[in-house]
């Protein structure tokens, strides 16, 4: 259990990260911050 954890943990981590850049990519062009929708299901 404790293998599983660790081999599942950053993977977690890293999409949580890919969603926030793409919800900053969308802010900056979009000139609108709605960050809620992409950011909810995480």
């Amino acid at each position: 259990m404790v293998v599983q954890g660790l081999a599942q943990g950053p993977g977690n981590m890293q999409l949580r990260a890919i969603v926030a850049d793409v919800a900053d990519r969308q802010r900056l062009e979009a000139g609108v911050d709605r960050a809620g929708l992409p950011l909810a299901p995480n």
